[in-house]
């Protein structure tokens, strides 16, 4: 019978996704332009992962400037500042700092250290000291290097007057970077001192190895092409794969030289000429006897003159995107085959299981018996055999644990929670259950439940308790329930010498106590059991 309803919910399984697909087939609209717009979104999307962090350091960079608390001083605290800022916003770029009086500095992380430079072009002309730091207390090396580079000269630099007019951040063609020498975009900011009056100016780089590999139009499809170009004149491929021989030229309109260099590119250039080169312009073309499909778009991110374009072959388009959202289907269907044998299997385990899963309105009880806190009929226990304070096991405490079934049955019944400290915080039972052999919470039953048969023997345990596990704030608590006893219940422990010896333990007040005297023994136990 078990068998024939395994077989009964695959068969359900994968009529559901049969279904899906035929369903999703039938009524699905192939028209390349919207898949094309499609790969445009995620590809902006994609750009948005990679220049966001920036944005919002620059943008929290000029806020601070222009409240007068970043300025220059000495290196090592605008290392300190401008660590926080790398930092906070999740930013591993190169980050550049200038003013209009020749004040210069770079910081960059480098693996596990930080690499810096401060310096005035007019008093240290033609030279950068750089300091190699893993704390910004004492730096590990430091190395100099003779160049003709100055901020203000560098063309993020040179956009103050379209990015300061309207306060927005200005984003270059790809260049090579001074510090790192890689192909990079630079991102700039400016903004006005507000106790100088000098003109600041903060750059980011953007690798574009990091770009193109962010692109998933470069892993998705086969027959594609993407790149960055400046208007009419500079175009960077990304889709090569391998940015130090990919495609750049300074001149687009010689499109007789990009065709011979890649003549897929070629054709989507003459194409887009011919169309008026516009922004936002989606396009097809034929190349090599294939049709492709275009997209080229504004830069996205505050003001350039940068376009970045997309194109991909319009069978691969098809094919590749289709049968993305049809392998959505089939995946759905596995997540339904394998849920299912996962509750067959859950629910057999359940049926052989001692563990008893309690209701919400359970779990809100016991919760509220927490808040009440401990009393002659409630005690609590941080766990089974965890020591807290010693942080390894400790099995101790296990002989605590039985003390306090032994004196709720010795007097009126009570309820013992384990997983839960003196002051009622709910601590969970996962340090106990990572200490046993099998982690989980049937073993643990399972273990507690050995302590407790042992003990006091498998008759009393099954007849007088009764261990439950309610859920409190997302962790599982041990709720054991301990009727009112028939007979004196006495439990034998170790002594501090190892040596067994049988003891009797009562409820006093919210704690366990010993009757150690044989005369007030003999007396409780006849008037409590006689």
């Amino acid at each position: 019978m078990k068998r024939r309803f395994s077989l009964l919910y695959l068969l359900l399984g994968l009529a559901i996704v049969a279904g899906g697909v035929f369903l999703y087939t039938a009524n699905i609209d192939l028209y390349p332009d919207e898949l094309m717009e499609i790969v445009s979104k995620k590809t902006e999307a994609d750009l948005s992962k990679i220049f966001d962090p920036p944005i919002k350091a620059l943008q929290q960079i000029r806020e601070d400037g222009l409240n007068g608390s970043l300025i220059f001083t000495s290196e090592v605290e605008l290392n300190k500042k401008f660590a926080e800022y790398l930092k906070k916003f999740s930013v591993e770029n190169t980050l550049y700092f200038a003013n209009s009086v020749g004040d210069q500095y770079i910081i960059y992380k480098d693996k596990d250290t930080w690499v810096s430079s401060f310096r005035n072009e007019k008093i240290e002309k033609k030279k950068v000291l750089w300091r190699r730091w893993k704390k910004f207390d004492k730096p590990v090396n430091e190395w100099g290097e003779t160049t003709e580079y100055d901020s203000r000269k560098e063309k993020w630099y040179q956009q103050v007057n379209l990015a300061y007019a309207k306060d927005s951040i200005f984003w270059t063609e790809p260049i090579t970077s001074f510090a790192t020498k890689q192909l990079s975009i630079d991102g700039a900011i400016f903004w006005r001192g507000k106790n100088d009056s000098l003109l600041y100016g903060c750059a980011f780089e953007v690798p574009v190895k990091k770009l193109s590999s962010a692109l998933s139009i470069n892993d998705n499809f086969d027959l594609k092409r993407s790149f960055i170009v400046n208007w009419n004149d500079r175009l960077l491929e990304l889709s090569t794969g391998d940015i130090d021989s990919s495609l750049i030229t300074d001149d687009l309109k010689n499109i007789d030289t990009i065709s011979k260099k890649d003549s897929i590119l070629g054709k989507l250039l003459a194409n887009w000429k011919m169309l008026g080169m516009k922004e936002n312009s989606m396009f097809k073309f034929t190349a090599d006897e294939d049709i492709w499909w275009a997209n080229i778009k504004r830069f996205p991110f505050g003001k350039s003159r940068l376009l970045y374009g997309i194109a991909v072959e319009e069978s691969d388009l098809v094919f590749k995107l289709v049968w993305q959202r049809l392998l959505l289907w089939v995946l759905l269907g596995i997540v339904l085959i394998a849920s299912t044998f996962a509750f067959l299997i859950y629910r057999k385990k359940r049926r052989g299981s001692f563990v008893k899963f309690t209701s919400k309105d359970y779990s809100a009880q016991i919760e509220q018996m927490i808040k009440q806190g401990e009393s002659s009929s409630l005690e609590f226990k941080s766990s089974l055999r965890w020591d807290y304070r010693e942080e390894k096991v400790n099995k101790k405490l296990e002989e605590v644990i039985l003390k306090s079934v032994s004196a709720f049955s010795n007097a009126e019944g009570g309820s013992l929670i384990i997983g839960v400290d003196d002051d009622g915080k709910v601590l969970g039972l996962g340090n106990d259950i990572a200490t046993l052999k099998k982690q989980n919470i049937d073993y643990f039953e399972l273990h507690l439940r050995n302590l407790l048969n042992q003990t006091f023997g498998v008759n009393y345990t099954t007849r007088f308790v009764d261990i439950l596990f309610p859920e409190i704030d997302g962790k599982n608590i041990c709720v054991v329930n301990t009727k009112k006893g028939e007979k004196p219940l006495f439990i034998t422990v170790h002594d501090k010498q190892g040596k067994k010896i049988e003891k009797f333990f009562v409820r006093s007040g919210n704690s366990s106590q010993e009757i150690a005297s044989l005369s007030e023994m003999n007396e409780y136990i006849k008037n409590r059991f006689e």
